[in-house]
């Protein structure tokens, strides 16, 4: 005779039902209740893993740079039971979060503080590169970016991020503000935005730039723009280092100027 199954009965024919995993309300999280932002921002990590973003991060307006803190803060002490998360994945999801909820400043702030620190900023760069070849994410990354390099506080560290990303989309999507940068500062902005140019191995507006500065005043300008014009192998680049070549007094950038002379040959 069969078994009948009975209400307590269990049937272990048959596998459990998979529990729905629902997505993250953070209106539990509105002001005016206690909360630990640091779980917050595991919660919401969780929450990116399990494919099930939160939604309303109106909520969390007034928290958006407690959370940067503890986004920061997790990259420095990793939780135990995210050991599985690499520091380029947990920025990932930190960047998902501030560019979902439209987060610009609290963007350029993770990128900032992450910028204090080698092992941090390598993460956030990772991080980023890996979203700018996301369809949804990419243009995201592309408009935060530009509204940073507008910025006069936030410009020096957008064109560090750009230049260690090493990523010709997010360079060509951005030429027109690296030539500006490349042609009118100096320093470490100046060598940086000359780095990302150097991505874009077809681009005549960035090549024209480099070129141009092969004539500059300074020393360490013309010798980034003289090893940039090496690695792109331009239309123009043999002509103009050729004709640099009379007139260049530093050995070492002659010694580069010939090299790039001889690529045309």
């Amino acid at each position: 005779m069969p078994k009948e199954a009975f209400g307590g009965d269990d049937d272990s024919s048959s596998p459990a039902p998979e529990e729905k995993k629902r997505k993250l309300d953070l209106s539990r999280f509105s002001k005016g209740q206690d909360m630990n932002i640091r779980s917050l921002f595991w919660e919401i990590v969780e929450a990116y893993l399990d494919g099930k973003p939160p939604e309303n991060f109106s909520e969390l307006e007034n928290d958006r740079l407690a959370l940067v803190r503890a986004a920061v803060g997790a990259l420095s002490r990793p939780s135990p039971m995210h050991a599985r998360l690499t520091p380029a994945d947990l920025s990932r999801y930190a960047l998902m979060m501030l560019l979902d909820a439209g987060w610009q400043d609290a963007l350029a702030e993770f990128l900032e503080e992450c910028n204090h620190r080698n092992e941090q900023r390598r993460a956030a760069a990772a991080g980023m590169k890996k979203l700018a070849e996301d369809a949804k994410y990419g243009p995201l990354v592309t408009e935060s970016l530009r509204a940073m390099l507008r910025s006069r506080e936030a410009g020096g560290t957008a064109l560090r991020y750009l230049a260690e990303m090493g990523s010709p989309a997010l360079a060509g999507g951005l030429g027109k503000e690296l030539v500006i940068f490349a042609r009118g500062d100096i320093g470490e902005n100046q060598m940086n935005a000359i780095e990302a140019l150097a991505l874009l191995e077809k681009d005549e507006e960035a090549e024209k730039a480099i070129v141009a500065l092969l004539s500059h005043w300074d020393d360490a300008a013309r010798k980034a723009a003289a090893g940039a014009l090496l690695r792109m192998g331009g239309k123009e680049a043999a002509a103009a280092a050729e004709k640099r070549l009379a007139s260049e007094t530093n050995p070492d950038i002659k010694s580069v100027l010939e090299k790039i002379a001889k690529m045309k040959k």
